[in-house]
C-alpha cells in the first residue's frame, strides 16, 4: 500500500511472497499440490523475467499461468493507494499489450473467453448511446455480450430492457 517508490529492501520482501505463501499452505496442508506449484509460480512471466526463479514459457505450471493472468487483471482493475482502478475492457487491452511477453497469447484469449471482453459489470455505452450494464458474457461471441439497459443516450433513466448483442 505504499503510496511511493519500493526501496530495494521493500523489493525483495515483495519479491519474497509467493515462497512464503507457498510454505505457510503447505505446512497447513491447506491446498493440493498443483495449487501450491500454481502459487509459488505466480510471478513467473513467459519470457522468464519473473520472479521467484525466473522460469519461462512452458516451464510455468498450468496453474501458475492461470493465477498469472488472474492476479494481473485484478491488479490492473483494482483501486491502490498508488493508482486509480482500470476499467475491466480497459484492463484486457493493457494486458493484450503484454502478451508473448508476461504470459502467452494463447492463455491470454483463453482468459478473454472466459471473462469477456466485457465482463458482468462492466458499464456500457451502445451504439444508440443507450447506457446499461453487462448480465451475462459470451462465450462464443466475447465483443457481444448480453445488456440490461437503463439509461437513455442523455442519461435519463430508461424502462430497463435486456439485449443481446449478438442478436441485434
Amino acid at each position: 500500500n505504499k503510496p511511493g517508490k519500493l526501496t530495494d529492501e521493500e523489493s525483495a520482501v515483495i519479491k519474497a511472497h509467493p515462497l512464503r505463501s507457498y510454505q505457510m499452505l503447505r505446512e497447513r496442508q491447506a491446498v493440493g499440490p498443483d495449487i501450491l506449484r500454481g502459487i509459488v509460480e505466480h510471478h513467473e512471466k513467459h519470457n522468464g523475467q519473473g520472479y521467484p526463479r525466473g522460469l519461462a514459457g512452458e516451464q510455468i505450471s498450468l496453474f501458475g499461468r492461470i493465477l498469472a493472468l488472474a492476479d494481473i487483471y485484478d491488479a490492473i482493475t483494482s483501486r491502490r493507494v498508488y493508482k486509480e482502478s482500470i476499467s475491466p475492457s480497459k484492463s484486457l487491452k493493457i494486458m493484450y499489450g503484454m502478451k508473448d511477453q508476461t504470459f502467452a497469447a494463447g492463455m491470454l484469449v483463453a482468459f478473454v473467453k472466459f471473462l469477456g471482453v466485457y465482463p458482468v459489470g462492466s458499464l456500457v455505452r451502445l451504439s444508440d448511446g443507450a447506457c446499461g450494464v453487462v448480465c451475462e458474457s459470451n462465450p462464443y461471441r466475447a465483443h457481444e455480450p448480453v445488456v440490461k439497459v437503463a439509461f437513455d443516450a442523455d442519461l435519463r433513466a430508461a424502462p430497463i430492457r435486456k439485449v443481446d448483442l449478438s442478436k441485434v
